[in-house]
Parts: C-alpha cells; sequence; structure tokens
C-alpha cells in the first residue's frame, strides 16, 4: 500500500511516494529524476530530495540495504542503484527473448494492442541495432490475419517495422469498415454470399406463367439434366392427373394458384433447392462445437453440416451483438420436421478462425438453442478438422489399429453374413397391416440432405 504522505508538488508537477503494488520501480525512478531535473533540485539536495519523496516503507527498505550506514551518507546513484537492483534485479536476456518470440497476437487483442505489447518486452531484450528487424519480424509472423501476413510476406527486406505497422492497421481498417457498411445495407452485391445448397444453384420460386430458365427441366425442375433424361417421365402428376410431370411443376389452372400463392410467401425457397435446419437444439454430449471471433467477440458454434446456413437465436444475438444491424431477408429456413419459419433477419458479421478473415451473413431467429455453423460459413472458413474432431472427442480409450479394426469387422461380418448378402432380405416370423384413410392423397417429398461430408461420394 501507499504511504500515507501527502504529494510533494513543485513547481512543475508532483511526486507521489513509491507503491510497489501498483508501480514498478523503473517507471518510478525514470518520472522522479524527471522530477528533480525539471524542478531543478541543486546536486547536493537531490539525495534529502529523494529521501523525502520515496516514502516511509520504501525509506525502510532502503535503510535496511544501507545499514549499518545511514540512506543520507550515501550518494544519490548509489541510492538508486540499490533499489534498483532489489526492486528491479536485471532479466536473463535469453529469457526475456523467449518471451518476446513466442509472443502472438492473441484473438481478442487489436493490432495496435499487440504492437504495444511487442515494444514493451523488447525493452529488456538488449537488441540494440537489431531491434527494428527483430520488432518486424516477430509482428509480422505473429499477427492473426494471414490476409495480412501474406501481404507483408510479399515486401523485400527493406520492410521496416514501423511500415509494416502502417500496413496491418490500414487493411485492419478497411476491414472493419467494409463490415460496417455491409452490415448497414439494406441489399449489397460486393463479396456477398448467397445461401445455398452445396452443389446446386438456388432459384426463386415463379410466379405462375413466368417463363423458366432453358437450363432447367420441365418434369421436375431440376438443373442436373435435360427433361427427355429426367426419371419422371413416366411419373404421374397429383395435382393434374397427367402423366410426364410431377405437381410442383404442374402447369394447370389448378397448380397455378398453388404456385402463385407459393411465390408470395416463400420468394427463395425452390424447386431445386431448399434451404435446410437440421434442428435448433441438439443434446450436448453429441454436439461438436468451434470457437470462432465474430465481430471480435468470441463463440462456440455448433458445427452442422446438415444445415444450410448459419443462424443464432435472437437472445445470443441481443446479449453478444446488441448493435448488430439486422436487414430483413425473403430466405425461408425449414427445419428437418419440414417446419417452415421466417427468421429474424440478417447481417454481415466479420468471421475470424485460425488466421482468415471473411464477410459472411448470419441469421437471427427467434426460436431457441445453440448457434449453429452452417455449410455456407464452411465453404469459405477453413478448420482444422483433426484439431475439431480431437477436442471434441469423448473418452479418453484407446483407439484400435487397424489390423484390430480389421479383425473385428470381419468377425461381424461372419457372424451376421445373412444381413449382408447381395439379394435383398425378407421378414418371415412378423406380419404388418397398413391402414389408409379413405379420402388420403398421396404426397411427394423430397430426400433429407446429405451431410456436407458425403456430398462427394453422393455426386
Amino acid at each position: 500500500m501507499a504511504d500515507p504522505v501527502t504529494q510533494v508538488v513543485g513547481r512543475i508537477g508532483h511526486m507521489e511516494p513509491f507503491d510497489d503494488s501498483s508501480s514498478d520501480w523503473t517507471s518510478y525512478d525514470e518520472r522522479l529524476t524527471s522530477f528533480l531535473h525539471f524542478n531543478k533540485v541543486p546536486e547536493a539536495d537531490k539525495v534529502h530530495a529523494f529521501l523525502s519523496l520515496i516514502g516511509a516503507k520504501t525509506y525502510a527498505l532502503l535503510k535496511s540495504l544501507t545499514a549499518p550506514d545511514l540512506p543520507s551518507s550515501k550518494s544519490y546513484d548509489t541510492l538508486r542503484k540499490l533499489l534498483g537492483d532489489h526492486l528491479a534485479p536485471k532479466p536473463s536476456v535469453i529469457g526475456e527473448r523467449a518471451k518476446f518470440y513466442r509472443r502472438s497476437q492473441r484473438e481478442t487483442e487489436s493490432i495496435a494492442e499487440f504492437v504495444a505489447e511487442l515494444r514493451s518486452l523488447s525493452t529488456s531484450c538488449e537488441f540494440d541495432i537489431f531491434l527494428d528487424e527483430a520488432l518486424r519480424d516477430r509482428f509480422v509472423c505473429g499477427l492473426q490475419r494471414q490476409d495480412i501476413q501474406r501481404v507483408l510476406f510479399a515486401e523485400d527486406k527493406k520492410l521496416t517495422f514501423q511500415k509494416a505497422v502502417e500496413k496491418a492497421l490500414a487493411m485492419d481498417s478497411a476491414t472493419k469498415s467494409a463490415a460496417e457498411l455491409h452490415g448497414s445495407t439494406s441489399v449489397s452485391d460486393v463479396h456477398h454470399v448467397t445461401a445455398q445448397k452445396q452443389g446446386k444453384k438456388a432459384v426463386a420460386v415463379k410466379d405462375a406463367g413466368e417463363k423458366k430458365p432453358s437450363n432447367m427441366c420441365w418434369r421436375c425442375g431440376s438443373f442436373k439434366h435435360v427433361s427427355k433424361n429426367c426419371i419422371h417421365a413416366s411419373a404421374t402428376c397429383f395435382g393434374c392427373g397427367k402423366k410426364g410431370h410431377i405437381q410442383r411443376m404442374c402447369q394447370s389452372d389448378k397448380n397455378a394458384k398453388l404456385s402463385h400463392a407459393r411465390a408470395r410467401n416463400m420468394k427463395v425457397l425452390d424447386c431445386a433447392t431448399e434451404v435446410r435446419l437440421n434442428g435448433m437444439t441438439c443434446s450436448a454430449k453429441d454436439a461438436i462445437t468451434v470457437r470462432l471471433l465474430i465481430n471480435k467477440t468470441p463463440l462456440d458454434m455448433e458445427l452442422d453440416t446438415g444445415a444450410a446456413v448459419s443462424v443464432i437465436s435472437r437472445r445470443q444475438q441481443q446479449q453478444l451483438f446488441p448493435s448488430l444491424k439486422l436487414r430483413t431477408t425473403k430466405l425461408r429456413l425449414r427445419t428437418y420436421t419440414g417446419a417452415l419459419f421466417e427468421p429474424a433477419g440478417v447481417a454481415e458479421v466479420l468471421v475470424e478462425h485460425n488466421g482468415q478473415s471473411v464477410l459472411l451473413p448470419l441469421y437471427v431467429t427467434e426460436q431457441g438453442g445453440p448457434p449453429l455453423l452452417g455449410r455456407e460459413w464452411l465453404q469459405h472458413v477453413r478448420l482444422d478438422w483433426n484439431a475439431v474432431l480431437s477436442c471434441n472427442k469423448l473418452g479418453s480409450a484407446r483407439e484400435p489399429t487397424n489390423t484390430e479394426s480389421k479383425v473385428e469387422v470381419s468377425k461381424l461380418l461372419q457372424k451376421h453374413s445373412n444381413l449382408f448378402k447381395e439379394e435383398l432380405g425378407c421378414i418371415t416370423e412378423e406380419k404388418a397391416e397398413l391402414f389408409l384413410k379413405t379420402d388420403a392423397r398421396p404426397k411427394y417429398l423430397k430426400a433429407r440432405s446429405v451431410p456436407f461430408a458425403l456430398v462427394p461420394a453422393v455426386e
């Protein structure tokens, strides 16, 4: 604690007693030297001024260091050295340099804060004439954002520390300005990522009578084949009863009204693509989470490759991002149960992960549940899957070797060989009856979305 002594006021400035809990001796000694210099204290009086200013606690320490002599019998420089050696011993240069070279920018740390910390660490490293190069190299190598690193790596050896900092600050400022611009603009086409299913085009539902694109199959609405190769060529429409197309592509008067109503309410829910969310709730033990930096705020998001877009609940948005500006969206989201709902809005956010930085749309919903990391973001943010899976691995049991796994699989195949035959199986011991409503109409439902990891194999 600071000594209860009134601060000494000089002709210029004032000095408080030394308090080791709020200040280090090196800084205090520098300030005290400047105070005595500016107030033109004579050399003969510096010792008495020094002893008067440092406070009772520090004076008692100094008295024990000079025993059996009194502190007033020593010179000003001797007193400073005694206290300096005791309160601020010189650290190991190798150790200080090790701390300096290990220092990297933290996720929540700005570039300016990182620069200040590097300068502070370098003061005890004794780099001398190599100080600028050491600061430059550690600054560039320790940056979080890889896009800034790439630009700085492209520079030649004449790049100075000051120039590197200026370029990094300029790029960081430009990214933040772009994020603010996209977050407040109602419609933006610059670097805007539209939500779409992996490997499929997003197409708006067409109003009745509107001409379809020439590359879309008029039988089923797919873009992956022409009409003559469609598997629905012999299908019967549940709407008009005619063969050759399915109900969603029916152009009869009866279905034109249905299509028109659907177009008004689901502007981007189309025939070829459906934007789905696998669910807004999940068992905590099965969830795989990934930590991302959203607008400089850390957020643990649940990895969901069955979700087309990334979402966050309104409650979480108000807690973590209260200043986020939402804009309306015509997108409609469908859960795995088939329920259709409207998001509260969408905003462009700055997503940072493992040195990557990109502007992406984040949808806000009124429903509760954990934040979901969907396929749209996964296409633009490269995850370290080994780290993700190892961090989320449950249990600590030893994994079986390849040989052990093959043996176990072989045993299972032999034990249940009747289940793995090429021909279809047959239930012989059970009987089942299906009762249908007399007025029931068949419905066509699209297949569930393929998990993101299996899309290449399926295609």
